[in-house]
């Protein structure tokens, strides 16, 4: 663990020491809730329907921002199934990858 993080035994919880890229305090338990900056998000038992919330910002690595989903949304049919193929080989070139890499450490 880092010196920015610490756990807090008697409450059972990590604190983040350093308020620096913190772009929102997250608690909860992956069973029961989970709040975000105080705001409950979700309640184990409650079965509301989740309220979409528009982002005003994605990270990179959303696929809004995939190649295969730019084409296709911009009607270029063909190339869309081209990008989406190189995506589906490199994941599946990843994979072989990290198969190999665990048979080698075991």
């Amino acid at each position: 663990m880092t010196k920015d993080i610490t756990f807090d035994a008697d409450k059972n919880i990590y604190k983040i020491n350093s308020e620096k890229n913190i772009m929102s305090k997250i608690e909860g338990e992956w069973s029961r809730y989970v709040k975000f900056d105080g705001k409950d998000y979700w309640r184990q038992g409650e079965n509301k329907s989740a309220e979409i919330l528009k982002q005003d910002f994605h990270l990179p690595s959303d696929s809004l921002f995939r190649e295969d989903t730019i084409l296709l949304k911009n009607g270029y049919v063909d190339l869309a199934q081209q990008a989406k193929t190189a995506l589906e080989e490199n994941q599946r070139n990843d994979r072989k990858l990290r198969e190999n890499e665990s048979k080698n450490n075991n």
